[in-house]
């Protein structure tokens, strides 16, 4: 009895005998520039270029920590249809780079192209799409109810799609203060499902800025669009004596931009999901880290 006592201490204690701490060198990276930009019609040209930070460096992102990693001594080119436009000037009080005059036109190509004495050059580019038209937008109260009996309000409106090739599409649908509406039903199977990939919700409607769509299936037709919202949201408010509706926008999106707000709704739902496949946003800067993307917006009030 003994020599199996003896035998079983030995056994529970061997596991601490072959503990060894290990102090591993995190080699430091060299820093990188990161470039980011998105240009929507008719709007100045605007960048925002910072360096990336390394592994040991803060983990802090407050404000405080702006200056930090801010690159303001760059010199920024920006090229319409492969011709030097225009050079962007620093911003210091927002810590961006922006032009005074020159604005974006619809369905030219950019690049932006940035350099800083010990960094790697720079760039980025993309088209901006053609603007499209919302066509008969109809808000109707009290339309349907959802699951749980609540009153939903429809959308719906239309628009012709491009027919040059693949075209994407982003709706983003606001409450009267200007916030993103959330939870938007629809059972229209040419909208991305964003929320599909995360065990732990059993929510089954998508984010009122990220109604993501690809005209696979209506290339060069009329799409229809029929969306439900909770009612509540949908009401009119006013703000310094002035009525306010909510409203809806139509944006005629880049590929890459599809890729990129894909990629960032996965990389927010692995954040809360321990079984889920690490996921890395879309990127296109070349040399560099960062997204950059050109995009047409179109408006209409709901009522």
């Amino acid at each position: 009895m003994k020599r199996w006592r003896i035998s079983v201490l030995f056994f529970l204690l061997m596991p601490l005998a072959c503990n060894k701490s290990l102090q591993i060198d995190v080699p430091s990276a060299q820093p990188v520039l990161v470039l980011n930009g998105q240009w929507q019609q008719a709007q100045q040209f605007i960048v925002r270029l910072t360096r990336s930070r390394g592994i040991n460096d803060p983990v802090d992102t407050g404000s405080s920590l702006i200056r930090t990693y801010e690159v303001k001594n760059a010199f920024i080119t920006i090229k319409q249809n492969n011709v030097v436009i225009d050079t962007l000037k620093y911003d210091s009080i927002n810590f961006r780079y922006i032009n005074k005059t020159k604005k974006t036109i619809l369905s030219a190509n950019y690049e932006v192209d940035a350099s800083v004495n010990g960094f790697t050059d720079v760039s980025a580019s993309g088209a901006l799409p053609s603007l499209m038209t919302i066509n008969t937008t109809l808000l109707q109260k009290n339309a349907a109810y959802d699951a749980a009996g609540n009153i939903m309000d429809k959308i719906s409106f239309n628009f012709t799609d491009a027919t040059a090739s693949t075209d994407y599409y982003l709706i983003r649908i606001h409450r009267s203060d200007g916030s993103y509406a959330n939870c938007i039903n629809t059972t229209d199977t040419d909208f991305e499902k964003m929320i599909f990939n995360n065990p732990f919700t059993t929510q089954t409607c998508i984010d009122g800025n990220k109604l993501l769509l690809s005209d696979i299936h209506f290339s060069g037709q009329t799409k229809k669009v029929e969306v439900f919202v909770s009612d509540d949201q949908m009401t009119t408010g006013f703000t310094s004596g002035r009525v306010r509706r909510p409203y809806i926008e139509l944006l005629h999106i880049t590929r890459d931009y599809f890729n990129y707000i894909k990629t960032v709704n996965d990389y927010d739902i692995a954040k809360d999901n321990p079984f889920a496949e690490p996921t890395n946003v879309f990127q296109n800067v070349k040399n560099g880290y960062g997204f950059f993307t050109a995009y047409s917006i179109a408006v209409d009030t709901l009522r």
